[in-house]
């Protein structure tokens, strides 16, 4: 009996030891971390067409349909339901809107999850025909999600863009 006690710790070390040595599955390849960071890209580009285009379906169809989706704007938060609402009257409220990121930064976080810092510029014309030019930084977590990337959670902030330099 004592004799099987010790076989049975030294077969637990030797599992412990043998897991250890193991290659984590999460470390990714160059052409893997860039696979993501230019599916991500996409995904940014394919956003601000969304939102350039006043396609509402196109724009919740960037982000995690449910409850675990936020976004943070301005010092508002933001879930899913309220994002459908809001984004659904794009084209009550709009007569045009132009996004454009200054960049787009991606750092990869692991095989399912990337993190998109972008400065953007926004050009807004109300139906009245006023024209607002906006400016801001958002932040963005995407996640893979049944084989596509979405937004998991957003962060933006908006001011008045005043630079001449467009």
């Amino acid at each position: 009996m004592k004799v099987l006690r010790r076989l049975d710790g030294v077969l637990l070390v030797l599992m412990t030891v043998a897991c250890a040595c193991q290659p984590v599955r999460d470390q990714l390849t160059d052409a893997e971390r860039q696979a993501i960071s230019d599916s991500v890209s996409a995904g940014m580009v394919s956003y601000a067409n969304a939102l350039t285009d006043l396609d509402s379906t196109r724009v919740l169809n960037h982000y995690v349909a449910g409850p675990a989706f936020r976004l943070v704007s301005d010092g508002n938060t933001y879930l899913y339901v309220a994002m459908q609402k809001l984004i659904g009257g794009l084209r009550g409220t709009f007569q045009s809107s132009v996004v454009k990121w200054d960049t787009v930064a991606v750092t990869v976080l692991g095989r399912d999850a990337a993190l998109v810092y972008a400065p953007f510029r926004r050009t807004d014309t109300d139906k009245q025909g006023t024209v607002a030019r906006i400016r801001g930084i958002a932040t963005w977590v995407w996640v893979r999600r049944d084989g596509a990337w979405r937004m998991l959670y957003g962060h933006g902030d908006h001011y008045p863009d005043t630079s001449t330099a467009r």
